[in-house]
């Protein structure tokens, strides 16, 4: 199950505009946390983002924050595995990552531009839990 904590994420998901491997990527934290029981649910808590100094991949639709604090860290780092084995971000940079950037640990996932090499690009590159 994928839950949208507010309208507006519902409306982004649905939108057209997001990319659709984010969207393969969230499915595959939805296959594995679902084996669970009771099954756990996605939580998505970001996705598109006004473009600002901080935005990052969010601003082009190109990341998703997953909330984690609900599901244990093995899992967390199952899928986190899963996602960078099947999904290459480029430059050195994971397709997924936990970490913290000021608003709570988090399962980050994000895809390099489609026309333009990714090791163009800034990314996160943390690894692990901080």
């Amino acid at each position: 199950m994928i839950f949208f904590p507010e309208p507006k994420l519902r409306k982004q998901w649905e939108s057209g505009n997001l990319d659709p491997r984010l969207e393969s990527m969230v499915m595959i934290c939805e296959a594995l946390w679902s084996r669970d029981m009771p099954p756990r649910a996605v939580v998505v808590t970001s996705i598109q983002r006004p473009k600002t100094t901080d935005s990052g991949v969010h601003a082009d639709w190109r990341g998703v924050d997953i909330r984690t604090r609900d599901i244990p860290n093995s899992m967390v780092d199952e899928a986190a595995q899963k996602i960078n084995r099947t999904f290459v971000y480029g430059g050195g940079f994971n397709a997924a990552l936990v970490h913290d950037v000021g608003y709570g640990i988090h399962l980050h996932l994000q895809v390099p531009p489609p026309r333009i090499a990714a090791d163009e690009f800034v990314g996160y590159n943390l690894r692990g839990h901080e």
